[in-house]
């Protein structure tokens, strides 16, 4: 096996070189060839910019969609398999299923089996074996995870912590079911780290008195002297989490369960900082806007709920100041756009990105059209093109979103339609209200005349309608259907929430520093909220405009007939 020149990393145009040296036949070398420059394509680099490390590009690669690069899902499998075996003549990958003889002892193992679906999850490890030499009487619980290894970071499978799980499974119910198979159980491992506990596990009354909490912060007491602004359920809810999630964080810790009677005991300052601690060091000490939204969490139920009862002024002050401080230290203090959200715009630098996803309501109306999808796969093909285009449009939340009545949010006006949210709905208590316009009344006449009614078992009066055909569909059944949609078919990773930033960016790029537009689209309180929510969004437009003006000066300070003046 031939290394690639030098200690750098080897890059896919090094898997070129080793393909051209290979002794291979020509139209396998034409096919390898095609797959990397493929491969390459499809992560908008050049191979000598695309490092050929298998762990690397299978990451990068779940980014990346067929259609995104207007190829079938079949080809773009092919490519993955062969930009594989080329990778494989510079360093040692996990080979395919048909790549490997198995030894005698193996197949005549697989041919025991009684279904071809438990054979073929096993053929993988058996070839792997095979090719090792090992025969079934010989394998041991370490050739098996030599072999995990092997696929965790010499594959470019998709999902190969997945595949390994299935085989784990697989495996032990083979132990138990074919004569004569290795009788090697391998223990099934969870990937699911539980970041709570459940109430149960503390005292009734810390419970009991997160419940008085919440129920005070929603103002649900009228003759209480409760808070100016009560919040809304969903809101309470999160903060019900919050308080779970660092008291399940005390308990990682090491503090007894039992000892957190109230939430007094989670707002000790001692505690307080425990929790603060472990959790900043389960981020690998790196400073996030999660905890620092967790720290101010607890921080209002020290302020107005637990150190009035117990301090006077003076104290509570001095815990305030502390207790901010520690929050301080874990808080990133982020202004304007999150670097994750930045780097989720990015994929709409380029122009062409914008442009699908803007006409992906259309596109999908065409899909539906054509009559090639099955009734269930058009249905939600329709609700996602009617979803993307009202997020598109309006910048609304996914909470009102899929909650949406008609003749209550969508009503029709003349020949068309307006959509409206009152305070109670919305979660800054803001009054929306969008006349929309006529391409998207279009579409909305279409999906409520010749769609909704086809998924209707009832009477219902959502927009999008579950799969009961009575009850709205749930918030994430929905926000799914449309990040995978758009995955399919863009290629592009976009959650609901994100579409807000996407249009924010878009439209200040093309009109720099108009935010009181984006205020009253959004419906910010305030334009600070607005500044403060995007501030950063239109710097690639405003860089232009600077460039244009440093541009212009320069040319007026030549001579009149063009020439430069003496320094």
């Amino acid at each position: 096996m031939s290394q690639s020149p030098g200690s750098r990393r080897p890059t896919l145009a090094d898997v070129l070189s080793a393909i051209d040296r290979a002794e291979l036949p020509p139209a396998r070398r034409r096919d390898m060839r095609s797959a990397v420059k493929t491969i390459a394509k499809a992560l908008g680099r050049d191979v000598a910019d695309v490092p050929a490390e298998t762990v690397q590009l299978r990451r990068r690669l779940k980014e990346v969609s067929a259609e995104s690069i207007g190829i079938s899902q079949g080809r773009f499998a092919n490519a993955r398999s062969l930009l594989l075996k080329a990778i494989g003549l510079i360093q040692p990958v996990t080979a395919g299923k048909q790549s490997i003889p198995l030894l005698e002892a193996w197949k005549q193992l697989m041919d025991k089996f009684n279904t071809r679906s438990s054979r073929l999850r096993l053929t993988t490890p058996a070839r792997w074996l095979s090719e090792q030499g090992i025969t079934p009487d010989q394998v041991t619980a370490d050739d098996l995870y030599r072999f995990r290894d092997q696929l965790l970071n010499h594959s470019l499978r998709t999902n190969p912590e997945g595949t390994w799980t299935s085989l784990v499974r697989q495996w032990n119910q083979a132990t138990r079911e074919v004569p004569g198979f290795p009788a090697v159980q391998l223990a099934v491992e969870s990937r699911r780290k539980e970041v709570t506990i459940p109430w149960s596990s503390f005292p009734k009354s810390l419970e009991a008195d997160v419940k008085a909490w919440t129920d005070w912060l929603e103002g649900k007491d009228l003759l209480s002297d409760g808070p100016i602004r009560p919040v809304k359920a969903s809101t309470a809810e999160t903060r019900t989490y919050q308080i779970r999630y660092f008291a399940s964080a005390l308990v990682d810790a090491g503090i007894d369960p039992k000892s957190l009677h109230t939430l007094a005991d989670l707002v000790d300052l001692q505690n307080f900082e425990t929790g603060l601690r472990h959790l900043f060091k389960g981020k690998s000490n790196t400073r996030s806007s999660t905890l620092g939204n967790l720290g101010g969490a607890i921080i209002a139920v020290a302020r107005h709920w637990v150190l009035p009862k117990h301090n006077d002024a003076a104290s509570t002050d001095a815990i305030l100041k502390r207790m901010r401080f520690l929050v301080s230290k874990v808080d990133n203090q982020t202004r304007g756009l999150t670097d994750k959200n930045h780097e989720r715009l990015m994929q709409f630098e380029d122009p062409e990105q914008l442009f699908k996803l803007l006409h992906l309501p259309a596109r999908l109306k065409s899909e539906v059209l054509s009559g090639k999808h099955p009734n269930a796969h058009a249905l939600v093909l329709s609700d996602v093109a009617i979803a993307i285009e009202l997020l598109t449009i309006t910048g609304i939340r996914m909470s009102n979103l899929y909650s949406t009545l008609l003749d209550k949010n969508l009503r029709k006006y003349r020949n068309c339609y307006v959509l409206s949210y009152s305070q109670e709905e919305v979660k800054n208590s803001q009054r929306l209200q969008f006349t929309l316009p006529d391409d998207t009344c279009k579409l909305v006449d279409w999906y409520l005349k010749d769609v909704r009614p086809k998924r209707l078992k009832g009477s219902s009066d959502a927009l999008f309608v579950g799969e009961d055909g009575v009850s709205p569909k749930s918030k994430n059944t929905l926000s799914l259907q449309i990040k995978v949609t758009i995955r399919k078919y863009t290629g592009l990773v976009v959650n609901p929430h994100l579409f807000r930033h996407i249009m924010a960016y878009a439209y200040l790029n093309e009109n720099p520093g108009a935010y009181q537009v984006l205020r009253l689209i959004y419906g910010h309180k305030s334009v600070e909220t607005t500044v403060n929510s995007y501030s950063g969004a239109e710097t690639k437009s405003a860089q232009a405009h600077f460039d244009k003006v440093v541009q212009s000066l320069r040319a007026k300070s030549l001579k009149p007939n063009g020439r430069k003046r003496q320094w």
